[in-house]
């Protein structure tokens, strides 16, 4: 299976984004004991928790990226949406790995931003995370399921 530029592209700033988690790590003595973690429509706290909390959004983010670097070296194991032929195994497997790639990528860019902007906000550096960057964020996960689906369906 080729591995194109884009695909190494978006390799290498998935393992940025997965090394960004370790940010915690450096500003963990810095932060209040307690820190905004919730937050309404209007981006207002809602919510209070302990900086402890935010080791959950690393966490998440460095298991999502071990678990889709896995899968994107065994697409075989990849659940199709046809059924895989001789005559049409290549081609799904390199859709397969392209979603797999585009989606790890767009989530952790979500988690990583979410955690930066709350370890700033609790740092008083800055305000909460933006809804709007969230839903796009999570708009573009959907259309990517959307595109592969399409995408998939076509006959070569």
């Amino acid at each position: 299976m080729k591995n194109n530029s884009t695909n190494k592209i978006i390799d290498v700033v998935s393992i940025l984004l997965a090394i960004s988690f370790f940010y915690f790590i450096l500003v963990f003595g810095d932060l209040p004991a307690e820190i905004p973690l919730l937050f309404n429509g209007k981006d207002e706290v809602d919510g209070w928790g302990s900086k402890w909390s935010l080791i959950g959004l690393p966490l998440i983010g460095i298991a999502l990226w071990a678990g889709f670097v896995y899968l994107q070296r065994n697409p075989h194991l990849l659940n199709y949406p046809v059924e895989i032929t001789d005559q049409n195994k290549e081609r799904q497997y390199q859709l397969g790995t392209q979603f797999l790639g585009i989606v790890k990528l767009l989530s952790l860019m979500l988690l990583a931003y979410v955690n930066v902007k709350l370890i700033h906000l609790a740092l008083e550096r800055s305000s909460g995370p933006s809804l709007l960057v969230v839903i796009s964020l999570i708009g573009l996960i959907l259309l990517s399921v959307i595109f592969y689906l399409i995408q998939s369906s076509k006959q070569p």
